[in-house]
């Protein structure tokens, strides 16, 4: 059905191959559909949730939307800490987009303290 989970991972894989290809209306039509769904069927904090938010969060960040990129970003981050835990491969992965969107946005401070974060993980 429509709201199996099979079903949400073949729509944001679809979701990530036209944000991928360039085609971003597209792809901004999908993950608004996988993530109000998964919202209703497997709840905001779920990991495959997580998943799709982020990738909805790097649509934002190649659209150019970096305010949009970065508030979601930051949600997702705030999620996978709790759910998954602050060294998780996913958490870590968030943690690199979300400071190549402070980049872009010139926001040093929040880039160093991020970047110093990362750094203490991965020692």
């Amino acid at each position: 059905g429509d709201r199996h989970p099979d079903t949400l991972n073949s729509i944001n894989a679809m979701a990530v191959f036209f944000r991928d290809k360039g085609d971003y209306a597209k792809s901004h039509r999908l993950y608004e559909e996988v993530v109000a769904v998964a919202c209703e069927t497997l709840g905001d904090r779920h990991p495959r949730n997580l998943l799709y938010r982020n990738g909805m969060a790097r649509l934002f960040h190649k659209e150019g939307n970096l305010e949009e990129s970065r508030l979601l970003f930051e949600d997702v981050l705030a999620a996978r800490r709790e759910v998954l835990g602050g060294q998780h491969p996913n958490t870590v992965i968030t943690m690199e987009w979300l400071l190549e969107v402070f980049r872009d946005m010139d926001d040093e401070d929040e880039a160093s303290k991020l970047e110093a974060e990362l750094s203490s993980i991965s020692q």
